[in-house]
């Protein structure tokens, strides 16, 4: 449902967006992200499941970048998912908390003729699910995103999935992975290295401190708020017990 909230929220998410977009270019020239409009991208969904939360959908934002700093291949990176906040922290004090989230990632490499999926990966939330970690990544193919590189970069290739035979069913507990999450570890990934500048550690920098904009969802699971948990930090904490 559009109403104020839901579009106060959309309206909070405009300045990570944009600090997102700004930093890309200034850690790495040749970098780039496209779409680069919000507004292309972003859309409320209407999910009758949880109304206490507002949904958002990222529809496939692509992200070209260096394989490393040291090699010449461009590896695009594709990403898309959902994620929702609390109605009443926002009504409360215009805090951005997050409720839900899923997000899927594909990496390519443009070579030569070809457009080759080299690593696909999806993260997700299921605090209370037997057997799942209430924060945990799996490896997937998602060969369906090269269509995103190549129509938003405007190139014809050759699709090779070297992803495809890759076990699914391994799920390995993670932080919370959301796409500004994933935005940023893209940039740490492809785009900063030992050599890299004062400037540009700095811009990383402040994509760190404007990262802050929403809180995460560990909040909700009461085992990983534990003393121990905090101390601890082994995976045993993110599965549910007694169910």
């Amino acid at each position: 449902m559009v109403d104020r909230v839901s579009r106060g929220m959309r309206n909070k998410l405009i300045g990570p967006w944009t600090h997102v977009v700004a930093a890309i270019p200034k850690l790495y020239s040749n970098a780039d992200i496209q779409p680069s409009d919000l507004n292309a991208v972003l859309r409320i969904r209407d999910v009758q499941d949880y109304p206490e939360a507002v949904a958002f959908a990222l529809d496939p934002v692509v992200i070209k970048v260096p394989e490393t700093r040291k090699a010449s291949r461009e590896l695009f990176v594709v990403v898309r998912g959902r994620f929702s906040f609390h109605r009443e922290d926002f009504t409360d004090n215009g805090s951005l908390v997050t409720h839900s989230f899923g997000t899927e990632v594909g990496y390519f490499v443009r070579d030569g003729r070809s457009l080759v999926h080299v690593f696909g990966i999806h993260y997700d939330f299921s605090p209370r699910q037997l057997a799942h970690p209430a924060f945990h990544a799996q490896l997937r193919s998602f060969a369906e995103l090269a269509v995103s590189v190549q129509s938003l970069y405007r190139f014809e290739a050759q699709l090779v999935d070297r992803v495809t035979e890759i076990l699914k069913t391994v799920r390995v507990p993670t932080a919370q992975m959301d796409v500004f999450s994933v935005f940023l570890q893209v940039c740490a990934d492809h785009l900063l290295h030992s050599g890299s500048t004062a400037e540009e550690r700095a811009a990383f920098d402040t994509l760190l401190e404007h990262s802050a904009f929403c809180l995460g969802a560990g909040w909700r699971v009461e085992r990983l708020v534990s003393p121990e948990a905090g101390r601890c930090y082994r995976s045993r904490h993110w599965y549910p017990i007694g169910l």
